[in-house]
C-alpha cells in the first residue's frame, strides 16, 4: 500500500485516508481487520471498490463483531458486490452505520439491498445518496422498511425520484416507527410525514 497515507485515530478508533485503492490492494487492509478488537470505523471512501473488494467486505463483516460504521462512499459498487455487502448484513449484528452513497447501485442492487434491510435489525444509519436507485429502487427500499426497526436515519438524497417513489416512503412511515430522519431532495408537504423529520440536504 506504499504511496497511501492511511491514516489511523486510535482516540476516534478509526481507520481512513485510503485514496484510489484497487480492489487488490485494498483486500489486504480488509483482512487484517477480520479479527480486529479496536478499530471501530472503517473508512474507505473514494477508492476503487468493485466485486473482489466488495466480497472481502462482505466476509469481514461475517468475522468482525468490532466495527460499527463503515464508510463505502464514492466507489464501484453495482449489483453484485451491492449483493454481496448485503447477505452479510443479514447475519451482521454490530455494524450500526453504512454509507453506500455515490456508488452505481442501481435498481438491481437495490433490490439487493432492501432483501438486507428486511433482514437486519441493529443497523441505525443507512446513506443511499446519490445511487442511481430511481423509483422503483427507491420503492423497494421503502417496502423493506416497513419490516424495519432499528434504522432511524435513512438519507436518499439525489435519486432521481418522483411522486410514486415518494407515496411509497409516505406508506412506509404510516407503519414504521423506528425511523426519525427521512432525506431526499423532492420533498413533499411536511405535514404528511407524523413520526419522521423528512428534510431536504442543502449542497
Amino acid at each position: 500500500l506504499s504511496g497511501n497515507d492511511i491514516g489511523v485515530d486510535f482516540e476516534d478508533k478509526t481507520l481512513s485516508s485510503l485514496k484510489d485503492v484497487e480492489d487488490e490492494k485494498l483486500c489486504t487492509v480488509v483482512d487484517l481487520f477480520k479479527e480486529n478488537k479496536t478499530i471501530t470505523s472503517l473508512v474507505l471512501e473514494d477508492n476503487l471498490i468493485g466485486v473482489v473488494g466488495a466480497n472481502r467486505i462482505a466476509n469481514l463483516l461475517l468475522h468482525n463483531s468490532t466495527l460499527t460504521k463503515l464508510d463505502l462512499n464514492c466507489n464501484l459498487l453495482k449489483e453484485e458486490g451491492i449483493g454481496k455487502i448485503s447477505n452479510s448484513l443479514k447475519v451482521n449484528k454490530s455494524l450500526l452505520e453504512l454509507t453506500l452513497s455515490c456508488n452505481p447501485i442501481g435498481v438491481a442492487g437495490a433490490a439487493k439491498l432492501a432483501d438486507a434491510i428486511e433482514n437486519n435489525q441493529s443497523l441505525t444509519r443507512l446513506f443511499l445518496h446519490s445511487c442511481g436507485l430511481k423509483d422503483e429502487g427507491v420503492v423497494l427500499i421503502g417496502k423493506a422498511m416497513k419490516k424495519n426497526e432499528s434504522i432511524t436515519l435513512l438519507c436518499l438524497d439525489e435519486n432521481n425520484i418522483g411522486k410514486v417513489a415518494l407515496d411509497e416512503l409516505e406508506a412506509m412511515l404510516k407503519t414504521n416507527n423506528a425511523l426519525i430522519d427521512l432525506s431526499t431532495q423532492e420533498v413533499p408537504s411536511r405535514d404528511s410525514f407524523s413520526n419522521a423529520n423528512y428534510y431536504e440536504t442543502k449542497d
